[in-house]
């Protein structure tokens, strides 16, 4: 798929794997923590616990120039409903923005980030009955976050 001049592909193995090892993208690699489990198809790389509350996805594309702020604030504001706030995070290798908002009976937040050529989409959903019960689960989430890698 290419879009606004972004090769899309969200990599990694198509099959479940181990807890506590390392994800491999395409473009990027993270941290699964004990307890979690990843896989990916041809669209994303999920990540989820045995029973979990939520679904944690990452997507990526890259782009042949440096991606910058506005690219990802364009893709953002296809993404995010009126009134939902961007809000400036850095990782250690990326930066970018994270959204929190509510769609039907899901709590949402949404990361776009970027490195270097590289951006990557994160979305993590809960329903809303659940959110307060899933805060271990979203600070996993922010854990995974922090260890993700650009390859090359």
């Amino acid at each position: 798929m290419r879009s606004r001049g972004f090769d899309s592909w969200a990599g990694g193995s198509l099959s479940a794997m181990k807890t506590g090892e390392t994800f491999d993208g395409i473009w990027w690699s993270v941290q699964v923590p004990n307890g979690w489990r990843a896989h990916a198809d041809e669209k994303c790389a999920t990540f989820h616990q045995a029973r979990s509350f939520g679904a944690f996805q990452i997507s990526s594309a890259q782009k042949d120039t440096t991606i910058t702020d506005t690219d990802l604030e364009e893709f953002a504001n296809d993404r995010i409903p009126e009134g939902a706030e961007l809000i400036r995070v850095a990782y250690s290798n990326f930066s970018g923005f994270t959204a929190c908002f509510q769609k039907g009976d899901l709590i949402w937040r949404e990361w776009w980030l970027r490195a270097d050529r590289l951006m990557v989409y994160a979305t993590y959903n809960v329903s809303s009955d659940s959110v307060h019960k899933a805060i271990k689960e979203q600070a996993d989430v922010e854990g995974i976050l922090a260890t993700l890698k650009p390859k090359g």
